[in-house]
């Protein structure tokens, strides 16, 4: 299965929302994701927190901590 390019999932998050089921490529999300915990918990949170989260765009600190995450990059 491919994985998403980050640029492509950045792009994602910033315009579509959190709920990654709903994007068209959600299956190379999830590859993306399948590798950091850290990220689906941010989302998850995301979306039980801000119900608009899922079909908005993400604010740009959370779409950067989930990318962060996604990178194995913990915040400092």
């Amino acid at each position: 299965m491919a994985i998403m390019d980050l640029s492509v999932f950045r792009q994602r998050l910033s315009t579509l929302g959190a709920d990654i089921g709903r994007w068209p490529d959600n299956d190379e999300a999830v590859a993306l994701l399948a590798e950091s915990d850290e990220a689906v918990a941010l989302l998850a949170n995301a979306l039980r927190e801000t119900p608009e989260a899922t079909s908005e765009p993400l604010d740009t600190a959370l779409t950067e901590a989930v990318l962060d995450a996604a990178l194995g990059r913990g915040a400092d």
